[in-house]
């Protein structure tokens, strides 16, 4: 990690998209954002996962993205949940770190999901702060 003037520098994103179903229609996702901690809450994570469901659905034509998040990240887990990934289940006590035994959680997007939650974004984005007759 590099730090330019006090600010954080965002020194790599790691991102693995695999798909692993014959007919590719399935991935599993990694979004690894590597950054100082005076760095967090600048939307790094959150940005990365749009532009990776974006390229998912969009560019590859992917039917479903699944990933898993450890029970010791809620961070990541809130980016995921807010991207429109549904929890789909915890495997108890998956992963042995620091002497403790840590759930891993599973998630998945399909493509119809990613698209109602793009178009209610662009709905409240073209909403701006105007009310409208449904906001009263």
């Amino acid at each position: 990690m590099t730090s330019c003037a006090d600010k954080p520098v965002l020194s790599g994103v790691l991102v693995d998209l695999r798909p692993f179903t014959a007919d590719d229609v399935e991935a599993m996702a990694e979004i690894l954002v590597d950054h100082d901690p005076a760095g967090r809450d600048q939307g790094f994570g959150t940005e990365a996962t749009r532009l990776v469901l974006t390229h998912a659905f969009d560019a590859l034509g992917l039917h479903r993205v699944a990933l898993e998040v450890f029970a010791f990240n809620p961070r990541a887990r809130r980016v995921y949940e807010q991207a429109g990934f549904v929890h789909e289940g915890t495997r108890r006590e998956a992963l042995r770190f620091d002497d403790d035994w840590i759930d891993a959680l599973d998630f998945a997007i399909l493509d119809r999901e990613w698209s109602a939650q793009r178009a209610a974004g662009a709905a409240v984005h073209d909403r701006g702060s105007t009310p409208t007759t449904t906001d009263r």
